[in-house]
């Protein structure tokens, strides 16, 4: 009730979407997906405003680190935000949200056979964010996730993040990122021809935020990006299916 120290948690018959009436009678929404429903309610009761933690707060603690021992948090920025492309080799993603990693920027650098063109990889940079798509990933396929990365190949590394849901949720994601640092270009320089992904690579990243649900602005600074004007190798084009593998 308004102003009083009590909690109200409601769960709606069809949406995943909680109402959470806080301290001074303020309700906000927020979207879970059902499994994390539980942790959510279980934080709320471990956590009440007289120990100075507000309920959301302790719930997306408890959801980054004890969402379960046998999944973890993933953060697609680059081809993996598809969802045909995830499920090549990661058969148990399931899409979880679209989040914004802050402090790094999205560049790109490591040529692709596959892909004959560079990959996606994110540097450090304050003021600078990155959009994605979260996706939770049985631990036990966790190797597919590194060998795809190329971790074995030193290509990429594994790193964990903290990323924020369109809600305002924290979530503790694993992503990668390429060994090498790369020079922040100059304001109005062009993406050097070497570091330019192909076609079917910036189609695949872009298509995959339209899937994620990424914001307009966002999906918009993507069609930026200038390719090196090739399609990807046609094994890697078959396999993703139309309309990669439609021959112009």
């Amino acid at each position: 009730m308004p102003g009083s120290q009590q909690h109200l948690i409601r769960k709606e018959k069809i949406s995943p979407s909680f109402k959470i009436l806080e301290t001074g009678g303020e309700e906000k929404e927020m979207r879970l997906s059902r499994a994390d429903y539980g942790m959510f309610a279980q934080a709320v009761k471990k956590h009440p405003p007289s120990h100075g933690v507000r309920p959301i707060r302790a719930a997306t603690e408890l959801i980054g680190r004890n969402r379960g021992d046998n999944t973890f948090f993933y953060f697609a920025y680059g081809s993996n935000m598809l969802d045909k492309r995830i499920h090549l080799r990661n058969p148990t993603a399931e899409f979880h949200s679209p989040a914004v990693l802050k402090g790094y920027r999205l560049d790109f650098n490591l040529y692709v056979p596959a892909w004959r063109g560079a990959a996606a990889t994110i540097v450090k940079d304050p003021g600078s964010s990155v959009w994605g798509a979260v996706w939770v990933i049985e631990k036990s396929q966790m190797h597919r996730l590194d060998e795809q990365e190329g971790v074995h190949l030193r290509w990429y590394f594994p790193i964990n993040v903290t990323v924020t849901t369109p809600q305002g949720r924290d979530i503790i994601a694993r992503t990668y990122k390429e060994l090498v640092l790369l020079p922040k270009l100059n304001e109005g320089e062009s993406l050097p021809p070497a570091r330019r992904p192909s076609n079917t690579y910036l189609q695949v990243m872009i298509l995959g935020a339209y899937e994620a649900g990424l914001p307009p602005q966002y999906i918009g600074y993507l069609h930026t990006f200038p390719t090196n004007g090739r399609i990807a190798d046609s094994h890697i084009r078959n396999r993703l299916g139309y309309p990669f593998n439609v021959s112009l």
